[in-house]
């Protein structure tokens, strides 16, 4: 009896990892999909940097 519950136990622990893993799955290639359409293209695309913008009197440091 006590057996049984424990496989019982298990099998519903394995099948709500199976659940939690796609899920992670889903969101991951979701972020990986939204992160590759907001690439930039054009000059920065190709590792040239674009000036940054500064607020008007803001020193430049370096």
């Amino acid at each position: 009896m006590v057996e049984e519950e424990q496989v019982i136990g298990q099998a519903a622990l394995a099948r709500s990892a199976t659940t939690v893993a796609e899920v992670v799955d889903a969101e991951l290639a979701r972020l990986a999909r939204q992160s590759i359409s907001g690439l930039p293209s054009g000059p920065a695309r190709l590792g040239r940097r674009q000036p940054a913008s500064r607020p008007a009197g803001d020193p430049v440091r370096f």
